[in-house]
């Protein structure tokens, strides 16, 4: 295809300096990007001089086009298929309105940044699918942690919820909203159910304690002689082995349940 001289490309007639003796063809003088619509022989070279500096592009033919000059480029619309690697400060929709989708359409995994720099979201952050930490949790420096429908998660054996700010807070703000905490294995869980007490105490072993820690109680079985729940308290513990349950009765053999937060 051969551009004719008179190609406008948002400039007057005749003032976009395409040379047609030259070959790839190159047009000096443009007033804008160049578009899908802009349908050039492989090669074929853009200057958009709306801008200062200039953005020099390249098109590999059929309305693609390229930056020629490792500078970047603005487009109305553009479509990149295979793998992209883009170095350096990148900004995708940062002065603009219009929403931004990243991985939407495809089925494959989408990763966001890397081990050493951290990752900022402002605003928002809103899944379909849930959020998984492999390491290093899930923090919120403030504002707390609100989960309006379903159930806050602890798969992980010996999973705590843990809060430390002051002003720090788990928002279960759905109907039914709940904490499910893995208890398989009772040695490490920060949930469980302890054994009988004998004399009014038992001892529960379970990595989960901590110096720091606050345990509450809840009678299971009521064990004779008693015949309604005692109040409970943590007469002695050893932070990572185990601690033991005091009940207000001395003589009670019920079963206690017990939760460990930290």
């Amino acid at each position: 295809m051969t551009a004719a001289l008179g190609n406008t490309a948002g400039g007057t007639p005749f003032a976009t300096g395409v040379d047609a003796f030259v070959y790839p063809q190159f047009i000096g003088y443009a007033l804008r990007a160049p578009t899908t619509q802009d349908i050039y022989n492989p090669g074929t070279r853009w200057q958009d001089n709306s801008v200062n500096p200039p953005i020099i592009y390249q098109t590999t033919g059929a309305g693609f086009w390229l930056t020629d000059s490792g500078q970047g480029g603005n487009f109305n619309a553009l479509t990149v298929a295979g793998p992209t690697s883009l170095t350096g400060s990148t900004s995708i929709n940062a002065p603009g309105a219009a929403a931004t989708a990243i991985g939407t359409g495809g089925t494959g995994v989408v990763t966001i940044g890397n081990t050493t720099g951290n990752t900022t979201v402002s605003g928002t952050l809103t899944t379909s699918q849930g959020i998984t930490a492999l390491t290093g949790g899930i923090t919120s420096t403030s504002g707390g942690v609100t989960v309006t429908t379903g159930n806050v998660t602890l798969n992980g054996i010996g999973a705590q919820v843990v809060v430390n700010s002051a002003s720090g807070a788990l928002n279960l703000a759905g109907a039914g909203g709940k904490i499910l905490i893995n208890a398989t294995a009772p040695a490490q869980s920060s949930v469980g159910t302890s054994a009988a007490m004998v004399a009014g105490s038992v001892v529960v072993n379970t990595t989960a304690i901590t110096a720091n820690s606050f345990v509450f109680f809840t009678t299971n079985v009521l064990g004779l002689p008693v015949t309604v729940p005692q109040s409970y308290r943590v007469s002695a513990s050893t932070p990572g082995v185990s601690f033991t349950i005091q009940s207000s009765d001395p003589t009670d053999t019920s079963t206690v349940n017990y939760w460990i937060i930290n």
